[in-house]
């Protein structure tokens, strides 16, 4: 036996696909809740007022989708270009903290300029450690997924240092470090009052059409999918593979960092230990489950927006245990990761 990949799989598949996963989900959770104790109709009828039920929780599931369809995109870019990349948990925070300096240095100028050119400043880490990582594939031929994962270390490590000695708020300990809050006044300003709903989400949409026009419409996009495809070929074409390289990497630091300063100028209003954790690993399975495809990130990315905000009230409402919370969520992900594939792929007899 081997295994095919299918050409270009039709809508009617590809929901029937995602729709079992669905279902298979949350009988799953109905299990998973019975054996806890909790009760299940309350607990499921919790999980859908957490994630859509009003107003406020509609913003909050966005918002909470936010970085992870950012991150999404940002690994959608590398893997089309077939550079298999796990930097986006670091690019996520050296976005996050190029800009938290940046608020520091340009602290009494006006909160308008301060934003900006704390958005700038973000963009600029991120873009910096996809260029150092693109570096490292071009100039060495260090594997991405090394060079990547090593700078995931230093840069939170570095984090941990600044969190704790030149960022950490008066009156923090070694055990609770964090900086102080952000001035009210350099918040990312809200869409609608309600959620938290910053602007970054406007932002996030933006770059999800922006890259599903490159991908399918632009001569770029061409090269990005065509070096996935067949990099060989695509030099023998007369493509310069490492300013290409250098370009998708750079692209991708630029999407993640957008994810960082839009969760601490947007949501939490400061920087610790563990607010921007897991956000690029989320996002490299949100993108898989989403087919590598901007829009598909965009629906798998608010779908399990909702999901997590669902799960955290039910958890409040009726008594779920914590750990219980995170099982579902795991194993919702694993079923669609598993939908993912075998919408992607099918098994044939030699």
């Amino acid at each position: 036996m081997r295994i095919i990949t299918r050409s270009g799989p039709s809508v009617t598949w590809s929901i029937a696909v995602y729709g079992a996963a669905a279902v298979v989900g949350l009988l799953m959770t109905i299990v998973l809740i019975s054996i806890s104790g909790a009760p299940v109709g309350a607990s499921l009828v919790a999980l859908g007022q957490g994630a859509a039920g009003s107003p406020a929780s509609i913003a909050s599931s966005v918002v909470k989708a936010t970085p992870l369809i950012l991150t999404g995109l940002a690994t959608c870019v590398t893997y089309r270009a077939g550079l298999w990349t796990v930097g986006q948990e670091s690019q996520v925070v050296a976005g996050a903290a190029a800009a938290w300096q940046m608020s520091l240095w340009t602290t009494g100028m006006a909160p308008v300029v301060v934003i900006v050119l704390c958005v700038l400043a973000a963009l600029a880490g991120g873009a910096a450690l996809g260029a150092l990582v693109a570096w490292f594939r071009t100039r060495f031929g260090i594997s991405e997924i090394v060079s990547s994962m090593m700078l995931n270390y230093i840069v939170f490590f570095a984090l941990a240092w600044l969190i704790s000695g030149p960022w950490m708020a008066s009156g923090g300990t070694a055990s609770y470090q964090q900086t102080g809050l952000l001035e009210r006044a350099y918040w990312l300003p809200n869409i609608v009052d309600v959620g938290k709903m910053h602007i970054g989400v406007v932002l996030a949409l933006i770059v999800v059409i922006w890259l599903q026009v490159l991908l399918k419409r632009m001569p770029l996009g061409y090269e990005i999918r065509a070096m996935g495809f067949n990099a060989t070929a695509l030099s023998q074409r007369g493509v310069d593979k490492r300013r290409l390289v250098l370009t998708v990497m750079v692209i991708s630091g630029v999407i993640a960092a957008l994810a960082g300063v839009g969760e601490v100028f947007g949501v939490s209003h400061r920087l610790t230990g563990d607010n921007l954790s897991g956000m690029g690993f989320d996002g490299i399975i949100i993108a898989l489950i989403g087919g590598l495809s901007p829009l598909g990130t965009l629906v798998a990315g608010l779908f399990f927006g909702a999901l997590h905000n669902g799960s955290l009230f039910m958890n409040v409402i009726t008594g779920v245990p914590t750990a219980l919370v995170t099982a579902i969520q795991g194993v919702v992900l694993i079923l669609f990761l598993i939908a993912g594939a075998v919408r992607r792929y099918r098994i044939e007899r030699a």
